[in-house]
């Protein structure tokens, strides 16, 4: 199963020159055969088949879009029929603090990627979203964040920033987006920080909107894991759209 949208992949295919079935995915039109998008629903075959609305798909973004184009083409390859993988594609959902939808609220969708926990991963959080507001925040232990805010920044439009390398976050986004809305938390208990946190990135966002929970950074200088921070920050997704105010 080769992902046609990688021209490394492409080329190590044509390569090695595998036998068996050949198949592809990508996250636009199949090709051979395979599975793609077309109007916003994954399809396979030729003539191509609706499996499954790529809206909605878990994780959110293009990265959920390819795993499950990627899965529906290993299971057409061994045989599973168009109804079961449709099937499949409906009842999946992804597990806790990894591109989970946890709120949404007068259009604003609120996105828990805790698990995030390096660059690599932010990459992957933000691939496909646009007006992001990203949170991000902790211990980075070392990890450079320039190329990945080179790479994305134009995907943000605000961010929020929390835990002890908070301000290594904002010299590269003050290096690469001087223009972005940066915000500061300086708060050190996790509970208040992530309330504090949430109610800025709401002062950003509007109807279309997402809330990025991608942290880029371990979790343990404030919480007791990265399961913690974000059901805290779904917690307080679900409160502070609900009219209740930040405690002072």
């Amino acid at each position: 199963v080769i992902g046609q949208d990688d021209p490394h992949v492409v080329q190590a295919a044509i390569d090695i020159r595998p036998r068996g079935i050949v198949t592809s995915f990508t996250a636009g039109e199949p090709q051979d055969g395979g599975v793609g998008v077309i109007d916003n629903d994954i399809v396979v075959g030729n003539p191509p088949t609706r499996l499954a609305s790529a809206q909605g798909i878990e994780p959110a973004g293009i990265a959920g879009v390819l795993d499950a184009c990627a899965a529906a083409a290993v299971a057409h390859a061994a045989g599973a029929s168009t109804e079961s993988i449709s099937a499949g594609l409906a009842a999946y959902r992804v597990d806790a603090h990894r591109g989970e939808v946890v709120h949404e609220a007068d259009g604003v969708k609120f996105i828990d990627n805790s698990k995030a926990t390096n660059p690599h991963a932010v990459e992957a959080a933000l691939a496909g979203l646009s007006d992001v507001i990203w949170i991000a925040g902790g211990q980075l232990k070392g990890a450079e964040v320039d190329d990945l805010v080179e790479k994305h920044h134009l995907a943000l439009k605000a961010a929020v920033l929390l835990g002890q390398d908070r301000e290594i976050l904002a010299a590269a986004l003050k290096e690469h987006a001087p223009e972005l809305p940066v915000v500061l938390i300086e708060d050190t208990d996790g509970e208040e920080a992530m309330q504090r946190t949430v109610a800025a990135a709401l002062q950003h966002a509007e109807a279309g909107d997402t809330v990025l929970l991608a942290p880029a950074a371990a979790s343990l200088d404030m919480y007791s894991g990265m399961s913690q921070r974000g059901d805290l920050f779904a917690l307080n997704a679900r409160k502070l759209t609900q009219g209740e105010e930040l405690k002072q």
